[in-house]
């Protein structure tokens, strides 16, 4: 049966938790990849306080070398923030893997998988 993983605000694994309540370690890792994914948030407000720094702050230079500078460090803030917001939701992927891994230990009559986005659902097995 393949039930949605995410809650309709985020990509968050808030679907998972009926499911691993019952398994003290797998909730913690659940818990910990949330928390992860929340602290991140920063990472928008450095790449569009980039983004405002490239567009605007060369207009309070004279200087073409002060412009250039300003938009530069403007672009490295916003790229900055992209790539390492990417690199650490990838790493934290693995603590819903943990979660899944804790769960499917605890329940092996009952294993529970993980899709990925777009990737087909496999059909039900008659009874």
């Amino acid at each position: 049966k393949a039930l949605p993983c995410d809650s309709p605000v985020a990509a968050d694994g808030e679907g998972l938790r009926p499911l691993l309540a019952s398994v003290p370690k797998a909730r913690e890792e659940l818990e910990i990849y949330q928390a992860n994914r929340r602290s991140l948030s920063l990472t928008a407000y450095t790449g569009m306080a980039g983004l405002l720094v490239a567009a605007f702050a060369p207009n309070f230079f004279e200087s073409r070398g002060s412009k250039n500078m300003t938009i530069g460090l403007g672009i490295s803030m916003t790229l900055g923030s992209l790539v390492f917001g990417k690199s650490r939701l990838m790493a934290n992927e693995v603590h819903l893997d943990r979660a899944v891994t804790h769960y499917n230990t605890a329940n092996p009559s009952d294993p529970i998988q993980l899709l990925q986005p777009g990737a087909p659902v496999a059909p039900e097995p008659t009874r």
